[in-house]
């Protein structure tokens, strides 16, 4: 298969009233293998969108005929984020649990989904059309290579993010597209599976280049805000900064010039100026000191939890007093979503189990919005779930926060509103704040969802993943912000992470998964 052509010439991007680019030229040429990166903002979706046939492509005369020259969209596989939520969506109309005898529908099994074969209602057109021998082929060495045979037979929606992005990986170069494009693909990864990925990518790279034995290549594109998870043998760089090319042409000579401050996060000046801010900005109440004592937070007794056969968790304890700053780790499909899901109250399995959450034992009356009065949580499930039904702008996705509300539905006070706008500020969002929540970035999304879930300074803060999307900069402000409040504010935060370069200072204890041990709880010694 020969490798296209990918040329936009003074191109507009987007909606023909509201475009994203404006006067957007680049080229990719057979024999490159390009790399795109910049900001939260800067475009790299939206390109990546539109080179899947997802967004309109113009002349920057819309009188004109559009010259670019881009693959047909059936022959271009896009595995992003919000692909994954995509299919989190489907799975959610096609539950049909509250029509199953127990109410458990295991949902389009990862096997059924990678092959194309996907459930159907009557009246719509799901079912694709079978794989070819090679595509069988394709599929069934690539399953080896990624080490995703356990996984097959699970329902998607049992799935962890990461190995969702996998079965979604296998599915896509099962096809043998023309054009992969890859946006982020180590986020929310274990370690494990990055170097899997990792080798999986350069693999596919190197074919592409003409290095590789296969005779049939697949043209990649990685996007990336994170300049050291550029594959290795990617020969081009596209930099973007809100909706203008920075820089297009060989990676050697972008690497030359030095890579921009804006891809390697903040330096030391800058996290004390964003500490100095944050200290005006969340004034006025107690640090942690006069609340911390041995009062139980989180406390779970050989906690049980299954889906269908399969048990999930087994008989685990876990006891979090205030102030005691928890670190979760362990590879994907561990049980670590499940575990948050029993603290936070999604899951109706924390009723049949011995679980308390800030002094309310589950069961003994409480509501869900009990619990949730409590805690602050960001999670990728909680942002599917806001991009799903949020019709709120950015201003009152951070207010809903206080009300633990998808959209807000209640007046906000001047001094909640004023809260808001200083967090915005404070990020370098505020001139957003009345952009829809669903026409940002995924990672201008994620800023908003984090800072709704600080917002009211909750007993716990639930942070789920909270870096993924996010460039390099707001990824360290996201850092500094959550060690600020776990070293001068009153919240107790539980941090679920695959990064190991994540590690709050404030950190107090380590809970981990570890293979022939199960889950241990240990202390961080400082």
């Amino acid at each position: 298969m020969q490798s296209p052509q990918i040329v936009f010439q003074q191109a507009r991007i987007g909606a023909a009233d509201s475009p994203i680019f404006r006067d957007f030229s680049w080229s990719v040429e057979p024999g490159q293998a390009w790399v795109i990166t910049g900001e939260n903002g800067s475009g790299k979706s939206a390109l990546a969108q539109a080179l899947a046939g997802a967004l309109p492509v113009l002349s920057r005369d819309a009188s004109t005929e559009d010259t670019s020259v881009r693959p047909p969209p059936a022959s271009v596989a896009l595995i992003s984020f919000e692909r994954q939520r995509d299919v989190v969506f489907d799975e959610r109309y096609f539950d049909d649990s509250e029509f199953k005898e127990g109410g458990f529908d295991a949902g389009t099994s990862a096997r059924d989904f990678a092959l194309g074969r996907e459930r159907t209602r009557v009246g719509t057109a799901r079912v694709q059309p079978p794989l070819s021998p090679e595509a069988e082929r394709r599929f069934t060495e690539l399953v080896r290579r990624l080490g995703i045979e356990s996984v097959l037979d699970r329902g998607l929606k049992f799935l962890s993010t990461g190995e969702i992005r996998e079965v979604l990986l296998c599915r896509e170069l099962s096809k043998g597209p023309a054009l992969l494009i890859f946006d982020e693909p180590y986020e929310g990864l274990d370690a494990a599976t990055r170097v899997v990925l990792a080798a999986e990518l350069d693999r596919l790279v190197a074919a592409s280049l003409g290095a590789g034995a296969e005779s049939t290549r697949t043209q990649v594109i990685v996007i990336t805000d994170r300049y050291e998870h550029v594959p290795a043998g990617t020969t081009h760089v596209l930099h973007l900064e809100a909706g203008r090319v920075v820089f297009a042409g060989p990676r050697a000579e972008f690497e030359a010039q030095g890579v921009p401050q804006t891809l390697k996060g903040l330096d030391a000046r800058a996290a004390a100026s964003l500490n100095e801010t944050l200290a005006h900005t969340l004034h006025g109440q107690a640090s942690p000191e006069a609340a911390n004592g041995r009062e139980l937070l989180v406390q779970l007794r050989n906690v049980t939890v299954t889906y269908g056969e399969r048990r999930v968790l087994d008989e685990l304890n876990l006891s979090i007093e205030r102030g005691a700053h928890t670190l979760v780790r362990g590879p994907n499909g561990c049980g670590k979503t499940t575990l948050l899901n029993l603290i936070n109250g999604d899951s109706p399995q924390a009723y049949a189990n011995d679980v308390t959450i800030c002094g309310m034992r589950r069961g003994s009356g409480e509501s869900i919005w009990d619990v949730k009065a409590k805690l602050g949580q960001v999670s990728y499930a909680l942002h599917v779930e806001y991009a799903y039904r949020c019709t709120a702008n950015l201003l009152e996705s951070l207010l809903s926060g206080f009300y633990d509300s998808i959209g807000l539905y209640r007046e906000p006070s001047f001094a909640e509103i004023q809260k808001a706008k200083s967090l915005l500020d404070v990020v370098g969002l505020l001139e957003k704040s009345a952009q829809p929540f669903t026409h940002l970035s995924y990672g201008e999304q994620r800023i908003a969802l984090i800072l709704r879930a600080v917002i009211k300074e909750p007993e716990l803060l639930i942070l789920d993943e909270p870096c993924h999307g996010l460039d390099a900069r707001h990824r360290s402000e996201l850092l500094t912000i959550a060690d600020y409040i776990g070293t001068s504010r009153s919240s107790t935060i539980l941090y679920v992470t695959h990064d190991p370069e994540e590690q709050l200072a404030c950190t107090k204890q380590l809970f981990e998964f570890r293979e022939n041990q199960g889950w241990v709880l240990e202390p961080i010694r400082g």
